[in-house]
This record gives structure tokens, sequence and C-alpha cells, in this order.
């Protein structure tokens, strides 16, 4: 209420030493834990902690005209209260890890997968578990954690940009070999058993950097980054035929691709 109609409002000192107090429990679970459920990293919640502080010694709080003031606070309280609620904080069956559910008893990273996935499993070298598995730890009863989805994204762009320097250095030695006379002869039927291999080194390095650009535009297109942009992305992915598991192939395939290359 006091987000939205700031104006005229009170607030008293109770409401903001509580506050200052859960952000500072959660700027140390943040810290310590790895699986935390707090949904800010710990910058965000260390400037979050001045606000509080600054508003807390600002002798203007109690001041009907102090709006922007009444504001700050009722935002970081709105989001508190909100994380609170999807944790079933206070109940019996709360969420005390970010990747455990509060409906079910089974944990998602030890579901035995499907016989589709682990045969393109073992000809992708296990990435698509790995990332199936990453997956389930950030997508938790159809929620996201903005703290750790952040994380995640960040450490798929920098995975997908790493492949694609790695794909043109390939790339580059692959054309080399070429270049040396006598390696690439004209006719097709006789190329030796070495120069076949280049040429397949050519196609999947080529693959691996185009799949890997690819991936990283539909993340910068459809805001997945986000955390709103995020839990659409990935509500429509399970939705699809192959669900979680056909977004673990894909995110697999640059690096399988250079693997084979």
């Amino acid at each position: 209420h006091y987000e939205l109609y700031p104006h005229e409002q009170h607030v008293e000192k109770e409401i903001l030493v509580k506050l200052k107090q859960i952000l500072v429990h959660a700027n140390a679970e943040s810290v310590l834990s790895d699986t935390s459920l707090v949904p800010f990293d710990p910058g965000e919640l260390q400037r979050m902690l001045d606000l509080v502080s600054n508003i807390q010694g600002s002798p203007s709080i109690q001041s009907p005209t102090s709006a922007c003031a009444l504001q700050d606070p009722a935002f970081t309280s709105h989001h508190v209260m909100h994380t609170q609620f999807l944790n079933f904080c206070g109940q019996v069956g709360a969420r005390l890890d970010a990747d455990k559910s509060v409906y079910s008893k089974e944990v998602a990273t030890k579901q035995p997968i499907s016989v589709f996935l682990g045969l393109l499993d073992f000809a992708l070298f296990g990435a698509p578990a790995a990332h199936l598995r990453g997956a389930q730890r950030i997508w938790v009863d159809k929620t996201i954690n903005g703290s750790r989805w952040k994380k995640y994204i960040s450490g798929l762009n920098n995975e997908w940009g790493g492949f694609t320097i790695y794909s043109t250095v390939m790339l580059a030695v692959d054309i080399s070999f070429l270049s040396v006379p006598g390696v690439d002869t004209a006719n097709l039927y006789s190329q030796s058993g070495p120069t076949l291999a280049i040429y397949a080194s050519i196609i999947t390095s080529t693959s691996a950097l185009i799949v890997s650009v690819l991936l990283a535009a539909k993340i910068r297109g459809n805001e997945v980054d986000s955390v709103e942009g995020g839990a659409r992305y990935m509500e429509s992915m399970t939705r699809s035929v192959f669900g979680m598991e056909g977004l673990a192939v894909m995110f697999s395939l640059p690096y399988a691709l250079l693997i084979w290359g």
C-alpha cells in the first residue's frame, strides 16, 4: 500500500528496523549459501541496506511530504514479502534451498533421464545431461530465483562466447592445413583420410560457431536475461514436445560440435 500511495503516510521505526534485519540476514545467506533463496546478489542487497540505513537516520522520514523516502523501503519490502510467499515462509513445508520443490519430495536433478536423451548424451559427450541438471536447479516449481538466473544466463553467455573463439581458431588451423601443397587434391574420390578429417572438422567448427551465435542472439532478442523474460522462455520451452530435455540438447550443441571438430 505504501508503495502505490506514499503520500500522507507515516512509517514506524520498527518497520524499518525489521526490514534492515531481514536485509542483513539475506546478505549473509547469499554469501554463505550456494542455494540461497534471496533473489538479489550481495551487491544489490548492500545497496538496499545502505538505502534503508540512510532513510532510517533521516529526520524527515516521519514527514507526510517524504513520499520518495517511503516509496523505496516499501518497494523493497514488497519484493521481500513476495519471496517469502513463494517459498512458504513460516509454514511446515517451507522451501529451505532454492533448488528444492515445496510440492514434491522428489529431487528433480536425481530423476532418471529418458532413453532418447541418454542416446544423445552419449553422442554429445555428456553435455545434455549436465545442462538438464543445471536447468532443473534453476527452474523449480515454475519459478525463477532472480540472482541464480542471472548467474546461469551469464555463465551460458560466457560459455558460448568462449566457444566462438575456439571455433574461429579451429577454422583457421584447418584452413591453414588445407593450404599446404599436396594435402588437398582436385579429385574428390582420391582424398586422403586426414584431408577428409579436416573437412569434417571445418563443418563441425563452423556449425559450433553458428549455433553459439544464434543461441546468444536468441537470449538477447527475447530478453531472456531478465527474470520475467526468463520465466516466459522457460515456460514456453517446458511446454514444447521435448520439454526440458530439448532445451538441454540445444544448449549443449556448441560444446559437442566443437569436441567433434
